[in-house]
């Protein structure tokens, strides 16, 4: 596995900082086989789609990415995307806590679909070591709707945000029990679900409807 956060383009306001995680992004085998299974939605669009639609959408902070790389053999059974998941997050947490010229405190995280996954078992791994966020959003989040999530939002001090579509059909398939299709399990002080079914009807649609997604929620560009 490589693991690498990196900054992406020059911020004209660097006060606040947002680090983007990205979906999977395995090989092409993988959207051969979700080919033949009729899932046209398969998440293909590059990560750099979402970096184009929060600059468009405003967002002039400092902005980093986090990418991961894997097999796309490891999201077929649950253990190995277990190990996956975790140590992505582990990954992130140590590379994030190298960077000494950033304040947790004024940063947030912005995660889609695995990439929800790895934020939620980081937020884990911030709560445990006492380290404390600004915001996290999460954009059809493979993250399961059974994890802690009071503890979790704890350690996100202004609030966590959670984009869901039971019309994405990837997470019917082969996440159904996830945040990012059918919410939140309970409403939670700190945390906001936002329905985007009415806008987001298959999993590749979600970084093109960003901004649409984010107005939803009522949420401004200075808000990141």
């Amino acid at each position: 596995m490589s693991y690498v956060l990196a900054e992406v383009g020059n911020p004209v306001r660097s006060k606040r900082s947002l680090i983007f995680v990205r979906g999977f992004a395995g090989e092409n085998e993988l959207w051969r086989a979700l080919a033949k299974l009729r899932f046209s939605d398969a998440p293909r669009r590059h990560q750099t789609s979402w970096y184009r639609g929060l600059r468009a959408w405003g967002y002039h902070g400092q902005l980093l990415t986090f990418r991961w790389d894997c097999h796309w053999s490891h999201c077929f059974s649950a253990a190995s995307r277990d190990t996956l998941v975790d140590e992505a997050a582990e990954a992130l947490c140590e590379l994030f806590l190298r960077l000494d010229y950033l304040d947790p405190r004024d940063v947030s995280v912005l995660g889609f679909s695995m990439g929800g996954w790895i934020i939620q078992r980081a937020l884990r791994i911030a709560r445990r070591n006492g380290v404390q966020i600004r915001r996290a959003y999460l954009f059809g989040a493979t993250a399961p709707r059974a994890s802690r999530w009071p503890e979790l939002i704890e350690c996100v001090s202004d609030g966590l945000w959670n984009f869901h579509s039971v019309e994405d059909g990837v997470l019917r398939r082969f996440y159904p029990k996830s945040v990012g299709l059918s919410g939140l399990p309970a409403s939670y002080d700190g945390a906001h679900d936002v329905d985007c079914a009415s806008l987001i009807d298959s999993h590749d649609q979600w970084a093109c409807g960003l901004e649409d997604c984010l107005r939803r929620a009522r949420l401004r560009p200075s808000h990141l």
